[in-house]
C-alpha cells in the first residue's frame, strides 16, 4: 500500500499553503515581507498623502473663493 504524502498529514515533508492572513500553529514564524509588498505598502501611504492634501486644497480654495455673507451684505447708505 503506497502512501499518499498529499493528503496525509502525519509525513513530515507534507507542506500545506496558507492563504493570506493566515498564520501556522507551529513554533516557528517564518514573515515574508518582499520587495513587492514593500512597494505595495508605499504606494497606498503615498494614496492617502494625496487624498489628504487634495481635501486640504478643495477646503482652502473653497474659503478663499466662496464669498462670506458679510462681503455679500449691500451696504446701507
Amino acid at each position: 500500500m503506497k502512501n499518499n504524502y498529499a493528503t496525509s498529514s502525519s509525513s513530515p515533508t507534507a507542506t500545506r499553503t496558507h492563504k493570506a492572513g493566515e498564520e501556522g500553529k507551529g513554533p516557528i514564524k517564518i514573515r515574508v515581507i518582499g520587495f513587492a509588498k514593500l512597494v505595495g505598502d508605499l504606494i497606498d501611504g503615498l494614496l492617502l498623502i494625496m487624498l489628504y492634501f487634495g481635501a486640504a486644497a478643495l477646503i482652502a480654495t473653497a474659503i478663499i473663493y466662496l464669498p462670506s455673507p458679510a462681503a455679500c451684505a449691500v451696504p446701507r447708505w
